[in-house]
């Protein structure tokens, strides 16, 4: 029998799954539960000798069905995919779960290796959050050029929200002719656009996908849910964008990250540092850490070398939200300027 932790992962991606609309998920997550007491079946033994932490915070459910995902994408698993969501139908859970089982079976070894991979969906969406943050860093810096730093940026997708095209409501950001356009149902006061100018840019992982490499496209691909094809979409063009121009992404912690980052005199511009639904990720312990030194260089920051940290991290169940805290002049709590869908489908703002 799966143990309690590992049934209670599941159910929270199941109510999670159901929560969010995505039924052919929720479906297959449902036929899990309902099969819990069966700890041969595939799906919970190969999950079982799984020794990377709490299963909860890793989402390893979800790491499972990106190994599967991953595999239809290859086209490793055939039969599986008839049954899987795509532009012609919507999927059947139910007939795919046995399927499912017999294909982890055949590719335990694969399915097993990807399990010790940390969930990287490097929602491109997102984006369409900060990027009314970033319009607020530049109007209290008084116009200044940005020092970008991205914590877990995965393969770097959103260090390149400034190529994108964004439609904010009734709000328009980027070139017309960018490759990619951004939009989300927005609610409150309008956006007001920025003249926004990146100096300079870098993000940490500690595990960053090169995407020159195909097979890490793949896995990047394979983590979001096969039912939201319009995500899909997105997240191609976006890595088509990043290849274009090289990002500067270095394999290291966040703590470490901001130590370094911080640690540079940028007399003139604001340096950023930002993330996107990663802090649940990160160690207590280092959470405090980067807590600490943020706030001590915050203290520290002038009119001159303003900085700034903007974050879009989880809130309620339901929902997640924007923070900004800006030095010099941040008080002990950081603001909130806006509420908004795990994957930017909707912002509610509140602005300043």
């Amino acid at each position: 029998m799966p143990t309690e932790l590992l049934r209670k992962a599941v159910d929270i991606q199941l109510e999670a799954c159901q929560g969010m609309d995505t039924p052919f998920y929720a479906g297959l997550f449902a036929c899990a539960h309902a099969a819990a007491d069966d700890d041969g079946l595939p799906f919970w033994s190969v999950m079982a000798p799984w020794q990377g932490g709490n299963p909860i915070a890793a989402a390893l459910p979800l790491r499972l069905l990106g190994a599967i995902h991953d595999l239809i994408l290859a086209g490793r698993a055939p039969d599986l995919a008839a049954h899987y969501p795509s532009e012609d139908h919507s999927g059947n859970a139910e007939a795919a779960w046995p399927i499912l089982n017999a294909t982890i079976e055949r590719e335990r070894e694969f399915v097993a290796g990807r399990l010790d991979d940390g969930l990287q969906t490097n929602e491109v969406r997102r984006c369409a959050v900060l990027l009314p943050g970033f319009f607020e860093i530049h109007r209290r810096s008084g116009g200044m050029p940005m020092h970008l730093g991205e914590l877990g940026a995965s393969s770097g997708l959103n260090l390149c929200w400034d190529r994108y095209r964004y439609e904010l409501g009734s709000t328009t950001w980027g070139d017309d002719d960018a490759p990619l356009t951004l939009a989300t149902k927005w609610s409150g006061a309008p956006a007001e656009p920025e003249p926004l100018r990146v100096l300079s840019r870098r993000g940490c992982d500690i595990a960053p996908i090169d995407l020159s490499v195909e097979a890490n496209r793949r896995r990047l691909m394979s983590f979001v849910w096969p039912e939201q094809p319009e995500r899909m979409k997105l997240l191609a063009r976006a890595i088509d964008v990043a290849r274009r121009e090289p990002i500067d992404l270095v394999k290291q912690s966040a703590g470490d990250f901001v130590d370094a980052f911080l640690s540079q005199n940028t007399s003139g511009a604001v340096r950023v540092l930002y993330h996107s639904v990663m802090w649940v990720y990160v160690p207590r312990q280092e959470r405090e850490r980067i807590t600490r030194t943020i706030r001590a260089a915050g203290a520290e920051a002038t009119a001159d070398a303003p900085i700034a940290w903007l974050r879009m991290e989880h809130a309620e169940r339901d929902r997640a939200a924007l923070w900004l805290d800006f030095w010099p002049g941040a008080g002990e709590e950081p603001e909130r300027l806006a509420h908004c869908h795990y994957h930017a489908l909707e912002v509610e703002w509140f602005g300043a």
